[in-house]
């Protein structure tokens, strides 16, 4: 045995892993990131989806609020988990308890549902966008959660990551806003930062997040890419604040 592997005995021991939803120590010998149980976890959104956002619905055709918030810039979006407990537990770890580790089992899990998740759009994504920090909110965190999920769905995939976007500007934080606050607050947030007015080398692009609430920021992204050439914008996040929804066991964590 290596003195590698001794160490991290010792230090899995001292400090046993822990699942990134539950919180509950995971077995040495099972694979790390999600428990046993949380990788049966009923939360995660169920089929049906809304075909332009992916919020559960139980019927068809596009759910009410892609109906009171058109236009939607993005062309389809796609969410892991419903945002509650533990889910939201975890995800306020991640990004304000430091727990920037969270994002590699985030990201994984992400990149293996891709291929089911955006099989109806019928394109390859050429880039990998993560949804920017502005510059004092990323010195103050230390990390963006967004290039976080996105660098693992790069390494898992082989979807070239691309820092394409910044934010120019300061915003108010979003969860205290109503819809049209939040548009109003991210006007002219972003902005894509190759210089010049030309059009970006990748025509589909999968612009990820972690949080969708009400897509405002996604939208927002989604329509400067848009103004710049991308033919395709999917949006991907981990979680999804939905009001109502059905629920399943999905096991393919």
């Amino acid at each position: 045995m290596t003195l590698t592997r001794l160490i991290r005995l010792a230090a899995e021991l001292l400090y046993p892993p822990r699942c990134v939803l539950c919180q509950d120590i995971i077995p040495f010998h099972a694979p790390r990131g999600f428990c046993q149980k949380c990788r049966e976890n009923p939360d995660i959104i169920p089929e049906p989806f809304c075909p332009k956002c992916g919020a559960p619905i139980e019927y068809e055709g596009t759910c009410d609020g892609c109906e009171r918030l058109a236009p939607r810039v993005f062309d389809l979006n796609r969410s892991v988990f419903a945002y509650k407990s533990p889910v939201s537990d975890s995800v306020h770890r991640m990004k304000y308890a430091g727990r920037s580790d969270y994002a590699r089992a985030f990201g994984k899990l992400m990149a293996e549902l891709i291929p089911g998740y955006f099989s109806r759009a019928e394109i390859s994504f050429d880039a990998v966008v993560p949804v920017p920090l502005h510059e004092s909110r990323l010195a103050e965190r230390g990390y963006n959660q967004a290039g976080l999920l996105a660098e693992e769905i790069s390494k898992a995939t082989g979807i070239p990551l691309v820092n394409l976007l910044t934010r120019v500007r300061h915003t108010e934080a979003q969860y205290n806003l109503n819809p049209s606050q939040r548009r109003a607050n991210l006007a002219g947030a972003f902005v894509v930062n190759l210089g010049g007015d030309e059009n970006i080398p990748y025509k589909n692009i999968l612009l990820v997040d972690d949080i969708f609430t009400t897509g405002s920021t996604l939208n927002e992204c989604s329509a400067v890419l848009r103004n710049r050439g991308a033919a395709f914008v999917g949006t991907y996040t981990f979680s999804m604040a939905v009001r109502h929804h059905t629920v399943d066991k999905f096991s393919q964590i």
